[in-house]
């Protein structure tokens, strides 16, 4: 469940339902098991050949999980305070959208539950702007439907603002 290239520097951050046991195996030069009730939010950080993860790429990693965490409970605020106020998103057959429109669809989604994982493939920092690619799948639970499965992949750009905290700038997420 816990796997990662050696070659890359990595968190696997996790969501799972209450009551999962979860178990990291051996990875790179560092070992972790978590087990226990409830949801945890598990983020494993670890060294690899590319050598140690910068303070930007922490900070990237931590709004990656802040975001997991936020969605997971439903805090919407928190989901907004890490975008920057010009994001856009692009959606396979949508135009792409704004931050009001995604504050609009996620109020519509207040009843839906979610559960899911962030699996950061590439991260890269350039001054005050980053990309990551990242692999996301999530289990979405509607209040009077079935759970559906949701997984793939997101290329997202962010930018330091000026209180150097990083924010989303442009994400194109191709989750189906």
């Amino acid at each position: 469940m816990f796997s990662k290239n050696q070659s890359e520097k990595g968190i696997r951050t996790t969501l799972e339902p209450a009551g999962a046991d979860l178990r990291a195996t051996k990875i790179g030069k560092a070992h972790a098991q978590v087990r226990g009730p409830g949801i945890w939010l598990v983020n494993l950080a670890f060294e690899f050949a590319g050598g140690a993860m910068t303070d930007d790429e922490q900070a990237i990693r931590e709004l990656v999980s802040t975001w997991m965490k936020a969605s997971e409970v439903g805090d919407i605020n928190t989901v907004l305070s890490l975008m920057a106020d010009d994001v856009i998103f692009m959606v396979p057959g949508r135009e792409p959208f704004g931050k009001e429109q995604f504050r609009a669809a996620s109020e519509g989604m207040k009843n839906v539950r979610m559960a899911g994982t962030s699996d950061i493939r590439e991260i890269k920092v350039l001054g005050d702007w980053a990309y990551i690619r990242n692999y996301i799948e999530l289990m979405v639970m509607p209040a009077d439907g079935t759970p559906m499965q949701r997984r793939g992949y997101t290329l997202s750009i962010l930018r330091k603002q000026s209180d150097g905290k990083w924010a989303l700038w442009r994400d194109a997420n191709l989750v189906a």
